[in-house]
This record gives structure tokens, C-alpha cells and sequence, in this order.
């Protein structure tokens, strides 16, 4: 089997990292683990969900060139940014990653473009808020700061329809996570002809 990366891409809430996981389990990819330099969420695991690091060590890898790409952001006056190393990836197997759109257009300019298969995960405003609100262990804070990722979303995804080459995917209901993925699966099928 010939190496692919699957890019996963959609608003906050929209239901990336479930549906991730879920392809993971069902069809035993492998899943690029990013780097992050925010805190870990209730569940998460170092080195499964992501790899928590410092600003610093973040930095650092960057500096190196250890970073396929890099994102950034300003949360409750904090520096916060993601990231996926070349380690992440492995060969002659399905790769999942999940990216934002600064994301994917670093990924286009590495040897990694001609294997992308990007999908764009979308639900309605009303669901991705309530996902959002129900994410264990999310205080008042952070809360008010879903109004800023709400925007941050907006300029991030405005122009990705007239930008990429993708399929798109809705994910309104979570009760349908096998649905979405049946078709995020015949989706590669038909995009690299087997499986």
C-alpha cells in the first residue's frame, strides 16, 4: 500500500478528534500525533492525544526544521501552538493528521502533498458550540473564549472552499460516527482505487 495522508479539517467542535479516533479503531491507521503547547484536557494522554510540550521545546523543534508545520494562537493571553513533526508520520500505511487550513498549506509544500486526501469536517454552528460546552472539564473561562475561537474559525476557513481540492463530510449527529466514517472510508477508495 502506497503511503496517504488523510488531512481532517473543520471548525472547533465539529468533531475531528472523534472521528479520528474512530478511523484509528475501525481501520488500524496510524494517527500523527501533533505537538501542542497547551495544557492537556481531561483524558487526553501524552503522547496518544498529542505530545505536550513547552514553548520553548516548540521552538526549538521549529527551529530545527523537526516541523512539517506549524500553527499558532493567543488563548486567554497565552501562546498556544500546534504542530506536526516529521516523526509523526510513517510509511506504507494510512496516516491520519489533524489540521487547520495554515496547517494544510504547509503540508502542500512538503514531499507529503501528492499523498494528502483532505477532508472538511462540518456541523452546524449549534452543534459545534454544544460540543464545545460539553468538553470535559472546560471551566467559565474558557467558555468565553469559545466566542474567540468562533472567530478564529471564521478567518481560518473563510476561503478554504475556493482554496483546496477536498471532501466534504457533515457530522451533525453524534450518534452517526460509523456513517461518517463508511464515508470517509469509500472516499479513499475511490481516491486510490483499493484498500
Amino acid at each position: 500500500m502506497k503511503s496517504k495522508v488523510i488531512a481532517i479539517c473543520g471548525e472547533s467542535g465539529a468533531g475531528k478528534d472523534l472521528i479520528a479516533k474512530t478511523l484509528i479503531e475501525k481501520y488500524g491507521w496510524h494517527f500523527a500525533v501533533s505537538l501542542t503547547t497547551r495544557k492537556p484536557r481531561l483524558n487526553e494522554i501524552d503522547g496518544v492525544d498529542y505530545h505536550f510540550i513547552t514553548n520553548k521545546e516548540f521552538n526549538k523543534k521549529f527551529d530545527n526544521g523537526e516541523l512539517f508545520e506549524k500553527a499558532s494562537y493567543i488563548s486567554n493571553n497565552k501562546l498556544l501552538q500546534y504542530g506536526l513533526s516529521r516523526e509523526s508520520f510513517k510509511d506504507n500505511v494510512i496516516n491520519i493528521a489533524i489540521v487547520n487550513p495554515k496547517g494544510l498549506d504547509q503540508l502542500l509544500k512538503t514531499n507529503l502533498k501528492d499523498k494528502l486526501i483532505i477532508f472538511k469536517i462540518e456541523a452546524t454552528l449549534e452543534q459545534r458550540i454544544m460540543r464545545y460546552l460539553n468538553r470535559d472539564n472546560i471551566n467559565d473561562n474558557q467558555k468565553i473564549q469559545l466566542v474567540d475561537r468562533l472567530k478564529q474559525d471564521f478567518e481560518d476557513f473563510d476561503e478554504f472552499y475556493n482554496k483546496y481540492n477536498f471532501y466534504k463530510i457533515n457530522n451533525n449527529d453524534d450518534k452517526n460516527i460509523e456513517d461518517v466514517c463508511d464515508k470517509i472510508m469509500s472516499n479513499i477508495i475511490w481516491e486510490v482505487g483499493e484498500y
